[in-house]
This record gives C-alpha cells, sequence and structure tokens, in this order.
C-alpha cells in the first residue's frame, strides 16, 4: 500500500495483505486513474469478507449494515473471496492485517477495500486498493471495535473523494489533515494509551489536555458525543525498529477525520501522539 511505504509486507487475513499501484494501463496503452477507475463503484457490488471469527464478524456484520451506503454490498466468507477476487464485477472489503519487515509476526489489522478484476490472476498485490484505514491489532483491543462505525464512513468519504478527484484519492489520508483547524471550539479527548512517552504530565496540565481512561474514549465514540473529538492511535503490540504507529482524531458525533498521521516508533517516543502533535492539537482546540 502506498500510504504504508515501501517496506511493508502485505498480507491478507491469515497472511495477505492488498495492495496495487496507483497507475495501471490497458492494453491500447491508455492511462487510467484512480479517480477512472472507481466511475463504475455504484454500479457495482461490494463484497463485504467475513474472517471467521465469530465476535469479530458480528460487529462487522452488524456496522456495515448500518454504515455502508455508497454501493450495494454483500457479506462472503473468505474462501469466496478467493474464488471471486478476479471478477470487475465487485469490490471488496477486508480486515486485513500487516507485518512490518523486521517484525517478529503480524501487528496490525486494516480495513482494506480493492477492486476485483483479472489484474489478480498475478496474485493479491495486482489488485487495485482504494484505500486502507489502520484499524486495530490481531488478537484485539476492544477499542477496534467502538471505532468500527467511524472507520467504516471514513473510508467511504475517502472512496468519493477519489471517485471525484484524483489530486485527493492520491494524496491518501493525510488529506484530512486539512480539518484539523475544525477542532477550534470542541473538546478533544485523548485516551490515556493514544499519548506518546514524549508528553509529560507537565506537558498536560500547561497545554490543557484532556485525558481520559481508554474507555471513557469509547463511550464517548459510541454515544455520537456532541461536540467531542476523540484520539485513536494503532500500533504493534511488539514493535520492532521498522514498526509504525497510526494516529487519528475522530469526530464522535458525525466521523470526522481531523487528523491522520503515522511515525516510525522509537525507544524515545514510544507509540501516540508525540509531543509536537499535542501543541499543534491544543493550538488549535483553543
Amino acid at each position: 500500500m502506498k500510504m504504508i511505504g515501501k517496506q511493508f509486507l502485505k498480507i491478507l487475513a491469515a497472511g495477505m495483505l492488498l495492495a496495487a499501484g496507483a497507475w495501471t494501463a490497458s492494453a491500447q496503452g491508455k492511462v487510467e486513474t484512480k479517480k477512472y477507475k472507481l466511475q463504475d463503484l455504484q454500479q457495482k457490488i461490494t463484497k463485504v469478507v467475513m474472517t471467521g471469527n465469530d465476535f469479530k464478524d458480528g460487529a462487522f456484520r452488524q456496522d456495515v449494515v448500518a454504515h455502508w451506503h455508497i454501493n450495494p454490498f454483500e457479506f462472503c466468507s473468505l474462501e469466496e473471496f478467493g474464488q471471486l477476487r478476479k471478477k470487475s464485477d465487485y469490490y471488496f472489503l477486508v480486515i486485513t492485517t500487516g507485518q512490518f519487515e523486521g517484525e517478529i509476526e503480524p501487528g496490525i489489522d486494516f480495513l482494506t477495500l480493492v477492486k476485483g478484476g483479472p489484474e489478480a490472476e498475478e496474485g493479491i498485490d495486482g489488485m487495485f486498493e482504494v484505500v486502507s484505514v489502520p484499524f486495530g491489532i490481531p488478537g484485539g483491543t476492544g477499542r477496534e471495535i467502538a471505532m468500527l462505525p467511524a472507520l467504516l464512513d471514513i473510508i467511504q468519504d475517502f472512496t468519493l473523494k477519489a471517485q471525484e478527484s484524483d489530486a485527493k484519492g492520491y494524496k491518501g489520508l493525510r488529506l484530512y489533515n486539512a480539518n484539523l483547524r475544525k477542532v477550534k471550539g470542541r473538546t478533544v479527548l485523548f485516551a490515556e494509551s493514544d499519548l506518546s512517552l514524549e508528553v509529560t504530565a507537565l506537558d498536560r496540565e500547561d497545554l490543557g489536555l484532556r485525558c481520559v481512561e481508554d474507555d471513557d474514549a469509547d463511550d464517548a465514540m459510541i454515544a455520537s458525543r456532541e461536540g467531542t473529538v476523540v484520539s485513536y492511535t494503532v500500533a504493534p503490540e511488539q514493535p520492532s525498529s521498522t514498526s509504525r504507529c497510526y494516529k487519528m482524531l475522530i469526530d464522535a458525533e458525525n466521523h470526522t477525520l481531523y487528523y491522520f498521521d503515522r511515525h516510525r516508533i522509537s525507544g524515545k517516543t514510544g507509540t501516540g501522539f508525540t509531543r509536537s502533535e499535542v501543541c499543534k492539537i491544543a493550538k488549535m482546540a483553543q
């Protein structure tokens, strides 16, 4: 996936992460951009791929029914995905698991939207990727379930933007960082686990950060609390020197993505929002 980096190993479910290049060429030599390839979105069916985990699939199924609206959808098994992925009649929404080079085991799950087609004959990497959003860790913490409705809405919003504009489509989720100024006047809740080791108790006091337990942040999201922005980070439990931490700020009420970024995990920063990020966010929120 372009947004994740060249060293990222792609695996789906039990071993493959879907990815594709940004530009493809037809037999006639015509260059097809991301915007061009998405023009049939509303006429195609999105197959939502179940993982085989009853707990995860139950939440996935329920939230897709409640939130997916950009095109028709149907549910399918991982086996059916393998049989159908070469058909251009379908898009596929899958929970994928990624592993950075140097990591002992896969560390992060993603929600990934890809398009089927004959390119899949070359393997999973031949499929056209629309967008991939960090979801959680393979074992789960529970936070990913609270965030799932918002992540589904973010995927759909980005997909429609990419359908309208190549400039937006190729920028990826950092496109939404222009929204950061809109946090002004809103309550920004930082979950305790979402703050980097760099952020000291004095920083929290000086910046006026609203730091809460993870469950309290999740409750705000589940309740769609008005005027509230919630932090969410995704990082491997056992990171290596090549591992990345992904950071998001999401509106609890309308699921607007206000901020998206990542950094390489180190002994100094650890995981979570860095000191420079929380300083910028706190200033914007005043």
